[in-house]
Parts: C-alpha cells; sequence; structure tokens
C-alpha cells in the first residue's frame, strides 16, 4: 500500500499536465500512487499522461464533466494511501515537498487531521511572491473563516481519518469547494501549519479557471456563507468583509441591483461609514458609481478583486 495517495484532477490543460507529473515523479519522497482524473471527455489528456509509464500513475476519465470537485472525490474513493494530498493539472511541487509534508505531520496527535504550507505565487509579468503561514498546531477554524486563500490545496496532506469522518469535497458548490471542505474538517481537527515553501502556483494562467468565474465565484461564496451563517455572524468583520467582495463583484458584473442588496446585507452586519458610501455609490443603478469610476477616482478591479 502506498503511503501517500496523490490527488490530481484535469480539466482541458493536456498541454501542461506533464509539468505536474514531472513534478511528482521527482520527489524525494517515493512511497506514493498519483491518481488522475480527467474531467474533460472532450479533450482527454490520456495521451499526454500515458507518456509517463511509471506503474505508480493511474488515469481515470469521467465519461461526462462533472467538475473538479466530483474528480477529486472519484480519485479519493480510489486511492489506497495512508495520506491524501493534491496537487493540481497546472503547478509544481518543490522536490522535497511530499518529505516535508509527511515527516512534518507523521506521528501528529489524531486531533491533528491535516498540514499545509507556503506557497510559491509566479505570474505572467515575471512577479514571485510567497503566501506565508503561521507555523505550528493550533486550531485554525477561525482562521479557515477569514481567509479563504489561506489553506492552499496543493500543500495539504490530510490523513485519510479524517476523510472517512468528514467525507469528500461537495461538489453542489460552483466554487469555493476547496475552503469548504478546510472549514469542515477544522470545525473536528486542528491542523499543522508549515511556513516552508512546498509547491508553485502559475497564477495569471490564461487557461479557464473557476476563480476567474464572476458568477461562479459569487454563487460558491453565497453557498458557503449560508451554509455556515451562524459561525460567521458570531464574526460580524469578517463576515461584513466576504459579503462586502460579493456586493464588489456584483458591481463588476453591472449588477447593480444584487450590489445593492448584498451592501445592505453588509450594513446589517457591520454598520460603517465605508459601507454606506459604498452603498450610496450603488443607488440609481449604480450611476454615481459610474461617474466617478469614469473619472478615475475609484480603485477599479483591484479593490474587488483582492480575493
Amino acid at each position: 500500500m502506498p503511503k501517500i495517495s496523490i490527488i490530481t484532477p484535469t480539466y482541458d490543460r493536456r498541454e501542461m499536465i506533464g509539468r505536474a507529473i514531472e513534478s511528482v515523479l521527482a520527489q524525494t519522497w517515493s512511497d506514493w500512487e498519483m491518481i488522475i482524473v480527467d474531467d474533460c471527455p472532450e479533450r482527454p489528456a490520456e495521451e499526454a499522461v500515458r507518456r509517463f509509464t511509471d506503474p505508480r500513475i493511474t488515469y481515470i476519465k469521467h465519461e461526462k464533466n462533472s467538475g473538479g470537485a466530483a474528480a477529486r472525490n472519484t480519485a479519493m474513493a480510489r486511492a489506497k494511501g495512508e495520506y491524501f494530498s493534491f496537487i493540481d493539472d497546472d503547478d509544481e511541487w518543490y522536490p522535497d515537498a511530499l518529505e516535508t509534508l509527511h515527516n512534518s505531520l507523521q506521528g501528529t496527535p489524531p486531533d491533528v487531521g491535516f498540514c499545509y504550507a507556503a506557497i510559491e505565487n509566479r505570474y505572467p509579468d515575471g512577479r514571485v511572491e510567497v503566501t506565508h503561514v503561521p507555523q505550528g498546531v493550533a486550531d485554525y477554524h477561525e482562521r479557515a473563516l477569514t481567509k479563504f486563500h489561506g489553506f492552499i490545496g496543493q500543500t495539504l496532506l490530510v490523513k485519510r481519518a479524517v476523510y472517512e469522518d468528514v467525507g469528500g469535497w461537495d461538489p453542489a458548490f460552483p466554487s469555493h469547494q476547496e475552503i469548504e471542505w478546510v472549514i469542515r474538517i477544522t470545525k473536528k481537527y486542528k491542523a499543522l501549519a508549515i511556513d516552508r515553501l512546498v509547491v508553485r502556483f502559475f497564477a495569471g494562467s490564461d487557461h479557464p479557471r473557476i476563480g476567474n468565474n464572476l458568477p461562479k465565484r459569487i454563487a460558491g461564496r453565497m453557498m458557503l456563507l449560508d451554509r455556515y451563517q451562524d459561525e460567521f455572524a458570531a464574526l460580524p468583520a469578517v463576515y461584513a468583509k466576504h459579503l462586502l467582495l460579493v456586493a464588489l463583484w456584483y458591481r463588476a458584473l453591472g449588477d447593480f441591483t444584487n450590489a445593492r442588496e448584498t451592501m445592505r446585507r453588509v450594513l446589517r452586519v457591520r454598520p460603517s461609514l465605508r459601507h454606506l458610501v459604498h452603498y450610496v455609490l450603488l443607488c440609481f443603478n449604480g450611476v454615481p458609481y459610474k461617474a466617478l469610476n469614469a473619472l478615475g477616482v475609484l480603485g477599479g478591479k483591484a479593490e474587488w478583486d483582492r480575493e
């Protein structure tokens, strides 16, 4: 039985998946299996995967597109490992990623369900940024509710017992499936944070990402806020921040009606002058906002695309 099962969903990235596979084959930790689930029957990546003949790699093709969460669930149901790790088809692990994660998590008590680590973000313009994480074992549930991008799936190593306890990813979510799973896990388990780089995340790719689809991002965020409404209500500043972002995403789509309704919720949760100004700018079908935006007074995309 392999110690670690590596879960990789792929969708229409047959030109890119080789980089992820090569980074797995270069790992200093060798006791693994890699399960690749192809969720794009129209342009399957089978040929690109099959050129790698390592018997530890398994390729599965969905007969119909079911989404990334379903693809990961398919892989986890097939997996045999004691731990689950995750790498997307367009990212790249550091050579010691699995060794770092495994050696850190091994021997932790049963109430520690997973570990996660720092990430290197690479942008098309050459910029490189590092997302650091706090160091050590702790209850990270509030952090999960607060920092949706603070738990990067490509750095997770999750104990099989946790998966058997809380289940897999929820395919009903059009986005935010990863953080919903982490929130569900951190309700019951502590985590180990490792402030060490283990993965290169290639941000700003021209390939489609759910995170770049605002309607899906909005729908997933609202489902998440509604599912854990009581927990968010206990953190009004956090709740207001997430709702404000949804309002700004609606605004970016030109949907001033829903933007205004969402800002009303923000004001109920966290009344402030700043939030009131946002609401006023959205009135009269966004005429005040459009006028100030045309004058270059407002921040534009940088304001609403912070996550």
